[in-house]
Order: structure tokens, then C-alpha cells, then sequence
């Protein structure tokens, strides 16, 4: 089970809740769309919805790169 999380879902304040609700914000201020964004990630929407729930972590870190690149 990740750090902070109860129920399945990341505890509010927790590192993981900050970093799933930023993820959120950007995606939905760049207006894409879940399945969007798990298509450029190469995962499954469903994984990325779970990230994004904060019930699945996920490094995203070299597949941010990927995508932020030309």
C-alpha cells in the first residue's frame, strides 16, 4: 500500500494527493483528455485514472520527459 493512503485513496496534504491534483489541473488546463494523456504515456487509461485517484503510483518522471519533447 502507497505511504498516506487510506481506503484506497491518498490522504488530502499528502505528498501523493498534491502531486495527482497537479497532474489533474495541468491535463485538464491543456484540455486533454484522460485517454489522451494515457495514450502518450503508453499505459492504459484505467492505470492512468488510478493515478490520477491516487490509488496507483506511477514513475512519471522519464515518461514526462518523453512526452515534453518535439
Amino acid at each position: 500500500m502507497l505511504p498516506n493512503v487510506k481506503n484506497g485513496v491518498a490522504d488530502e496534504g499528502s505528498k501523493i494527493y498534491v502531486m495527482r491534483e497537479k497532474i489533474k489541473q495541468i491535463r485538464k488546463a491543456s484540455k486533454y483528455t484522460q485517454q489522451q494523456i494515457a495514450d502518450k504515456l503508453e499505459i492504459s487509461k484505467s492505470l492512468y485514472q488510478k493515478i490520477e485517484e491516487g490509488k496507483r503510483s506511477y514513475d512519471l518522471h522519464l515518461s514526462l520527459i518523453h512526452i515534453s519533447e518535439p
